[in-house]
């Protein structure tokens, strides 16, 4: 940020100053080419504002920092009165420290959790994580805090800030300044063994709630020399950097030492591992020391000297709204001492620099909003302008309204394929956050016997314009008709735009089969697939189908062999529920919405199929059990999922944001059974009380809690036999109670949960309603 504060106030209170050093090579614009830079009505009423972002929600709200420990939200150009997130009393603020970041993490609609960056009153750097309120999305839980990192700083200023979420890979960017005092004492920024002086990238959206992960993609996470966190060094204070929201370019405006401010630039396509030159250099000039050798290092692509009053660069934002087409693809950057703004814009292979306007303000922060247009922060009087282009109006660029709709007038798919991707397109506008439900529906196809249900969300990121919907097949033996059912898009959620109308198609099933008097289910290879589809919502991958058909068919065959299959296809069959795959995600499933809610009123379970299905799709997308990352896509569906679970309303009607943490986790434990012991519960609820701890992350310890597992298990274990099998609640046609699944509830806690001699698997494998889903 700034340098000096009262050498700042001087010299804007004596502002008349034009870029006059031939040794700059910031250049005058041809006015015949570039905007007319203007700032716009002010909106007023902040405290040392710092900062300026959104929350890429839809909502348009614009989220003011005040460096002494408030965000602020501006609604429709008003500031609201109460702050969306107060934590005065846990930051030491003046000079270069204070309340300096924050970053919205993709998906943040969903997710409910944004991240900080400020100084604690020991004077460190303290990265956060918060969580929002679950009934008012315009407050957060100041008593949510989760602390994924703690740098020492040993001096009061240089303290970065910056944070922001890559547009490309959704890794979080942190600036952290040297450590302070004149020229790097230390020579922090180029010792590899400290965080201090470089720009880390932390995977923060893989981990668990309270922790991050380093990149393997980071450049130095091979070379114990190095911190693994890593991601560029050698930079003094990048006080402000930005991506470009179009080209995922990196642009960090590093706060120089006495003499030069520099802009440093790094492409899309960088693996990282930049080296920008402090303390060696201080722009392209030597520093420490003089004479020094520029090998190795990467330059600025702009530098400007502290010629009339220039003494502190602030970074800014490629314009990519549509507003203002002259401003279009421009990087704007200021100077917090001397109030100019300037443009920058790549001319083949060099940069053109040019001056647009001098303010009489403190430039303190940029910002964007939603649409990408651009603000300015004044310091000192406390107002945030938008920065407008004043020039003739130009003929108008609209961007069109986004759409959302399916990616073909109609669809085929052959049954043989076991099952087909539906594609759904985004047109219009490409550059916001969509997220658009889907759902299927019976027609002459039923989701019992010739397809899988399938319910999800699809969310569109910045840029992506395609997406699919993966629906499975049961390929039976039966020659029929072509059958069908429908897809339908609902619950569009997004800044703007529409669904198509009607946001539907009928998918239709074409039928294959010669016709075959034998029942598939019978056939190993059938029986397998079919496991993968009801417990595991996907298609067999080719070891895993191979391993289970041959463990089948290595009984042989003959009158000797009958028994052996019989055997071992209650063994598989059973496997699916005890597998990895499905105990992480549709038991745990089954135990979240026991451990929130308990029982649904007059049964005995605690959820039906259809939000099982739900639940269960949404939480195992993508997950192979053996395949590469497995455990991080599956970690990330996990975080994912429970953050979106306890935002739903039901969730929030059943716990509302006055609960006590005591109270929280008392009536989660007794929704559990009480299965966690005083000491435990009494560790939870100061876990959650301190910030150690969200709604979301006690929610998951319930349900992950080994004696509430053991507890449950022979309950789910018998549920999933009417979901899995017959595909229907236990109180469904034909059924009208849960007389039967009581039944065998009691024959399997009579058998100590042992399914072979409690023959609860065997009798669903050979009940008629079981084999009559794949041969009427």
């Amino acid at each position: 940020m700034y340098r000096r504060v009262l050498f700042a106030a001087f010299v804007c209170a004596a502002l008349a100053c034009y870029l006059t050093s031939a040794n700059s090579n910031v250049s005058r614009a041809q006015t015949n080419e570039l905007p007319t830079l203007a700032l716009g009505t002010s909106i007023k009423g902040f405290s040392s504002p710092v900062g300026i972002g959104h929350a890429g929600d839809g909502s348009n709200r614009l989220f003011v920092v005040e460096q002494g420990g408030r965000i602020r939200i501006v609604k429709s150009g008003v500031p609201q009165p109460s702050p969306f997130l107060d934590i005065g009393g846990r930051v030491s603020t003046g000079g270069e420290r204070g309340l300096l970041g924050l970053a919205f993490p993709p998906d943040y609609a969903r997710k409910g959790y944004f991240y900080v960056d400020y100084t604690n009153t020991a004077g460190n750097t303290v990265i956060s994580r918060f969580q929002r309120n679950a009934s008012n999305a315009d407050a957060a839980d100041s008593a949510s805090e989760q602390i994924l990192l703690t740098i020492p700083q040993p001096f009061a200023n240089h303290n970065g800030g910056q944070l922001a979420f890559g547009p490309n890979d959704r890794m979080l960017y942190i600036g952290m300044g040297d450590g302070g005092d004149a020229g790097d004492p230390g020579n922090r920024a180029q010792n590899p063994g400290q965080l201090l002086g470089k720009i880390l990238r932390l995977d923060t959206e893989t981990g668990r709630p309270y922790t991050y992960t380093v990149p393997a993609s980071n450049p130095f996470v091979s070379n114990a020399a190095f911190r693994p966190e890593i991601w560029a060094l050698g930079v003094r204070n990048p006080w402000r950097f930005s991506f470009d929201r179009a080209t995922f370019d990196l642009f960090i405006a590093d706060v120089g030492q006495g003499s030069w401010e520099e802009i440093d630039f790094q492409p899309s396509s960088s693996a990282g591992g930049e080296n920008y030159g402090w303390r060696i250099m201080e722009g392209t000039h030597c520093f420490n020391p003089n004479p020094c050798s520029a090998a190795g290092l990467t330059p600025p692509v702009v530098e400007y000297d502290h010629s009339a009053g220039n003494c502190s660069v602030t970074g800014g934002y490629v314009y990519r709204a549509g507003q203002y087409p002259r401003m279009q693809g421009l990087y704007f950057y200021g100077d917090f001492c001397s109030g100019r703004i300037w443009s920058l814009k790549k001319n083949g292979s060099s940069w053109q620099s040019s001056l647009l306007l001098d303010t009489a303000i403190q430039i303190s922060a940029f910002g964007e909003d939603e649409s990408g247009n651009l603000y300015a922060a004044s310091y000192g009087t406390g107002e945030v302008y938008p920065v407008v282009d004043n020039g003739a109006a130009l003929p108008p660029n609209t961007t069109p309204t986004p759409e959302v709709k399916f990616g073909s007038p109609s669809v085929f798919v052959p049954e043989a394929g076991g099952g087909a991707s539906i594609p759904v397109v985004r047109t219009g506008d490409t550059t916001v956050d969509i997220y658009v439900d889907y759902a299927t529906a019976d027609g002459t196809a039923s989701s019992r016997t010739d397809y899988t249900a399938a319910f999800g969300t699809l969310h569109f990121a910045p840029g992506e314009t395609l997406k699919t919907i993966d629906l499975l097949f049961t390929n039976d033996d039966t020659q029929e008709r072509a059958e069908t059912l429908t897809v339908t898009l609902s619950n569009f959620v997004g800044s703007r735009g529409t669904l198509e109308v009607p946001p539907s198609r009928v998918v239709t099933i074409q039928d294959d089969d010669a016709g075959n008097t034998a029942n598939p289910i019978d056939r190993s290879d059938f029986f397998v697939r079919q496991h993968y589809h009801d417990f595991l919502n996907r298609e067999p991958d080719a070891s895993g189908l191979q391993f289970w058909v041959q463990g089948i068919e290595s009984c042989g065959t003959g009158t000797e062999a009958a028994g052996c299959r019989e055997v071992k296809r209650i063994d598989t069959s059973a496997a699916f529920f005890l597998s990895i795959e499905f105990q992480q995600t549709g038991y745990l499933v089954y135990l979240l919405h026991k451990a929130a809610f308990g029982n649904l009123p007059g049964t005995p379970v605690p959820v039906r199929l259809t939000d099982f299905l739900r639940d269960t799709q949404e939480i195992s997308r993508g997950v192979i059990v053996g395949a590469q990352n497995w455990e991080a896509q599956l970690e990330a569906n996990k975080r994912d999922f429970i953050n979106a679970f306890v935002a739903r309303p039901a969730f929030a009607a059943a716990f509302p944001t006055g609960q006590t943490p005591t109270q929280y986790v008392q009536a989660l434990n007794l929704n559990s059974g009480n299965r966690i012991g005083p000491m435990e519960e009494a560790d939870l609820i100061a876990r959650l009380t301190d910030g150690r701890e969200t709604r979301a992350s006690v929610l998951r310890r319930f349900a992950e809690t080994e004696n509430f597992r053991s507890a449950e298990f022979t309950r789910a274990f018998v549920l999933m036999q009417y979901f899995g099998y017959l595909r229907r609640d236990p109180d469904a046609a034909p059924d009208t109670s849960f007389d039967g699944y009581l039944f065998w509830l009691g024959k399997l806690n009579e058998f100590n949960g042992d399914y072979r001699r409690a023959e609860m698997v065997k009798a669903f494998l050979s009940s008629i309603e079981y084999r009559q889903r794949f041969k009427p």
